[in-house]
This record gives C-alpha cells, sequence and structure tokens, in this order.
C-alpha cells in the first residue's frame, strides 16, 4: 500500500457527481494518437497527498482491458491517481482505486487525511490544504 501512495500523485476520497466519455489525445501534442477515456467529476471528501480543488476530473480508460475503472454516478471511492503528460489526473483498475465502501483497511492504513481549510475572504472560489503532519499551506486554485 505505500508504494501505491508512493507511485501515485494524488490519493483522495471522492464522491462521483458526473461521468462522460470522451476523445483526447494520449500525449500532449499529438493529434492523431487519441484514445477513449471515461472521464469521472467528482467531489473530494478527505485527501491524503496532492494539492487539489474541491472538486477534480479523473481519467480512466474507456476499456476494461486497457485497466479502465467503471466510476458510477453518486458512488464514492478512494482513488490512487497519477498526474499524465497531458496534465489530467488518470487511474486504473491496475491501481488500488476502488469504493469506498470496500477500503476500509486502505483508509485505516493510509492515516490521517489533509483537512481543507476553507479560504473566508471567497469560499466559493478557492480552499486551501493543511497538512496535518507538515503545516505546508498551499492555494489550489
Amino acid at each position: 500500500m505505500s508504494h501505491a501512495k508512493q507511485y501515485s500523485d494524488a490519493v483522495f476520497a471522492g464522491s462521483v457527481i458526473r461521468v462522460d466519455s470522451t476523445s483526447a489525445p494520449y500525449v500532449t501534442g499529438t493529434r492523431g494518437n487519441r484514445s477513449l477515456y471515461r472521464r469521472a467529476t467528482m467531489v473530494l471528501r478527505r485527501q491524503w497527498k496532492g494539492a487539489l480543488p474541491d472538486t477534480v476530473e479523473v481519467w480512466t480508460p474507456r476499456n476494461g482491458a486497457m485497466c479502465g475503472y467503471e466510476f458510477e454516478m453518486g458512488k464514492s471511492y478512494l482513488v490512487f491517481a497519477r498526474l499524465g503528460e497531458t496534465g489530467r489526473l488518470h487511474t486504473g483498475l491496475c491501481t488500488l482505486t476502488q469504493s469506498l465502501g470496500r477500503a476500509a483497511r486502505y483508509v485505516l492504513a493510509l492515516g490521517e487525511p489533509v483537512v481543507p481549510v476553507v479560504d473566508s475572504r471567497k469560499p466559493e472560489q478557492s480552499r486551501t490544504w493543511v497538512t496535518k503532519q507538515s503545516k505546508d499551506i498551499g492555494n489550489t486554485r
């Protein structure tokens, strides 16, 4: 599990508010090399790694044979994601991403999550994340 967290750029729990399919370049700057993706828009509930806004898009291949993950509307997940060359968060079956209901042992092993702190000056536009262990502060928008 520690390897999965170390290898991931972002680790969080979130609820899916939208799922759609799209075609996008596999690598930044390529025109002919497009792949089909499923894009899940998620509202973050808890976060263990990465400075993310309260709503993120997670991309996964549409095809399960390519490790595409089948996100469902209204369900919650523990997500281990990598930041792709295109600047998007990517995950799939080949990670520890899973339904939050089945992830209790991983959530426990991850320990204390990052704590979201709403910026009182612009609560609807800005969210700051504070890590309890390091007290690092970073503005995400």
